[in-house]
C-alpha cells in the first residue's frame, strides 16, 4: 500500500500505524494539486510494488454552500484549489 499526505509528520504517523497491523505500506508527501507530484507518486508506487491496483482519492475542501455571491475571495481560492486536485488524481 502507498499513501501519502500534504506532512512528512502525517504520512509517517499514518505508515507507522499501519504497520502495526503487519502492513506493507510506503508513505510520501505529496501535493495533490501538483500534477508532477501526483506523477511521480504513481511512478514510485508501481516501482515499489510493480503496478498500481486501485486509486483512492480522499483529499479535498467541503464546502462552502450557499449563493456564490456569499463565498469570501480566500474560501473561492481553497475550493477552486480542491476541485484542482480531484481532476489531477483523477487522470493517475
Amino acid at each position: 500500500m502507498m499513501i501519502c499526505g500534504r506532512s512528512q509528520a502525517s504520512v509517517e504517523s499514518a505508515v507507522n500505524l499501519l504497520r502495526i497491523n503487519d502492513a506493507d505500506v510506503r508513505g510520501m508527501v505529496v501535493d495533490v494539486t501538483d500534477l508532477d507530484q501526483v506523477n511521480d507518486l504513481r511512478r514510485r508506487t508501481i516501482q515499489e510494488f510493480g503496478r498500481l491496483d486501485i486509486w483512492v482519492n480522499n483529499a479535498g475542501y467541503p464546502g462552502p454552500y450557499g449563493p456564490t455571491l456569499d463565498i469570501d475571495p480566500q474560501t473561492f481560492i481553497k475550493l477552486c484549489k480542491s476541485m484542482r486536485s480531484v481532476c489531477i488524481t483523477a487522470r493517475v
